[in-house]
């Protein structure tokens, strides 16, 4: 370690602080806010931004892998049911006596509704069963029991009517 440095550096900073003296107030407001803006543009170019575009990057690949988990977590239900034996007798069964075992547990919950079934890609048909006004508990039971039974739950729409009562739109895959 060099001592003699010491004395060099209090030296020079004298100097400086002796050209700092030696400026107008008006020069050193300038210098002053010429130092501040210097270190918020490199503190914004070297510290902030890279940060940003990483956390960006990061929220963009999130919100990508949120959708492929939730598109897998479907999958999988369905996988597992398939190889557990659950249902294996409804998918054995043609797309019209699937419809037909559907009707009649639909009659089963007694409940008034309305079915439509479209054809889908790929040969496969789609079912929509719509109550106005149906026991939520009853339709619940009544779709776990269709998943059960191996049926492909595409999407469930509930809104309450009043309490314990639900208007609701189910769909299956036939």
């Amino acid at each position: 370690m060099n001592l003699s440095a010491g004395p060099q550096l209090k030296s020079l900073l004298a100097a400086w602080r002796g050209r700092w003296l030696g400026l107008q107030p008006r020069e050193r407001v300038l210098l002053a806010g010429l130092g501040l803006f210097l270190a918020a543009f490199l503190f914004e170019t070297f510290f902030y931004r890279p940060l940003r575009v990483q956390y960006d990057a990061s929220a963009t690949r999130y919100a990508k892998l949120s959708g492929d988990y939730q598109w897998l977590r479907g999958k999988a239900t369905t996988v597992k049911s398939l190889q557990a034996g659950q249902g294996a007798s409804i998918l054995s069964l043609p797309p019209d006596e699937r419809r037909g075992a559907l009707e009649k547990s639909l009659s089963e919950l007694g409940a008034k509704f309305e079915l439509k079934v479209s054809d889908e890609e790929e040969g496969s048909q789609l079912a929509q069963a719509r109550w106005r006004d149906v026991g939520g508990k009853p339709l619940m039971q009544w779709v776990a029991a269709r998943i059960e039974e191996g049926y492909l739950l595409r999407s469930l729409s509930l809104k309450i009517v009043q309490q314990g009562r639900v208007a609701a739109k189910v769909s299956f895959e036939l």
